[in-house]
């Protein structure tokens, strides 16, 4: 959708600056032919024609940045959620390269609810299950992907914002997802033994 937006926007403003030179073409025809002070007019076409290269010119670098934004490439759906310490390490590699990308990729994904919310839309459960924030002896540490935390920190920034708020909301952000997962694994272990038990 948004390689669309970007390519439809592109021909409009080629269209539009391909229109202004054409003008401007017809412009000095007529200028050229009607003139009663050759001198002038010459000048004039001169000027003109220089508007018309300065203007083609930049059109040049207008195209060329619109296609570095269309030629952004979003990764593969299949890359998330992250289900192993592998996948992580791997990502992390990857937004070391280019961080950018992946700052607008966590931006669509985890805006407007927030990291909260969205969380499991990057991480696989086990995953999340078996991490948290700082780590401790048993649980695997999640600060420790640099890359990552950046990333995903300037996804999520604002004004206002500060990498500390960052970090705690990562840390609600695991603990209120293991305590939903914990409360599903109870009620369904519930249902269970009511099952058993009729």
């Amino acid at each position: 959708m948004y390689h669309l937006f970007c390519e439809c926007r592109t021909r409009k403003l080629i269209f539009s600056f391909a229109s202004f030179i054409k003008q401007s073409e017809q412009l000095v025809n007529i200028v050229g032919l009607t003139s009663q002070q050759p001198l002038d007019i010459e000048l004039e076409v001169r000027q003109l024609r220089e508007e018309r290269r300065r203007i083609q010119n930049g059109l040049g670098h207008v195209l060329a940045i619109l296609s570095q934004i269309v030629n952004i490439v979003v990764p593969a759906k299949t890359e998330f959620p992250l289900r192993s310490e592998e996948h992580i390490a791997v990502l992390n590699t990857k937004i070391e390269e280019s961080p950018l990308k992946y700052a607008t990729m966590f931006r669509r994904m985890l805006c407007p609810d927030g990291i909260l919310k969205n969380l499991e839309r990057i991480f696989h459960k086990d995953v999340l299950m078996g991490r948290n924030y700082a780590g401790t002896a048993k649980i695997k540490a999640f600060n420790k992907y640099r890359h990552l935390n950046n990333a995903m920190f300037k996804a999520l920034k604002t004004d206002n914002y500060s990498f500390e708020d960052y970090k705690k909301a990562v840390r609600e952000a695991f603990f209120k997802f293991k305590n939903r997962n914990y409360k599903a694994l109870a009620r369904a272990r519930q249902l269970e033994i009511l099952e058993n038990n009729k």
